[in-house]
């Protein structure tokens, strides 16, 4: 018989963190910091720390965008688009964005019809 899942979301361990992360040593230190500064929730004991795989997703996507805007100040949103970052998703994962022009008004409604 096979074992069922016991967990409910999908989780990544720390040491597939730290190895994605490109971290090496014996310990966890280091992926603990990080995990803390981009607050990233870890839970479970010794070695059977995880965190979510959304927040890993979550991150990453963060970072992206962020790495984007710094290269294409001007034409960011652009840049998102041709890689099928949504600016709505975006908005409602970041914040809830509330227009204040008729030109971002403009602007979300264009990328909604997409």
């Amino acid at each position: 018989m096979e074992k069922e899942k016991s967990e409910k979301f999908k989780t990544i361990s720390l040491q597939e963190v730290k190895s994605m992360l490109g971290f090496t040593g014996k310990g966890f230190r280091s992926v603990l910091r990080w995990c803390q500064k981009k607050k990233i929730n870890v839970f479970g004991d010794g070695r059977r720390r995880r965190i979510l795989e959304t927040d890993w997703i979550d991150t990453q996507q963060k970072d992206l965008i962020k790495a984007i805007k710094h290269q294409f100040p001007s034409t960011w949103a652009e840049e998102l688009k041709k890689r099928g970052i949504k600016l709505k998703d975006l908005v409602n994962k970041v914040q809830t964005y509330q227009s204040q022009s008729n030109n971002a008004a403009q602007l979300l409604k264009d990328w909604d019809d997409e």
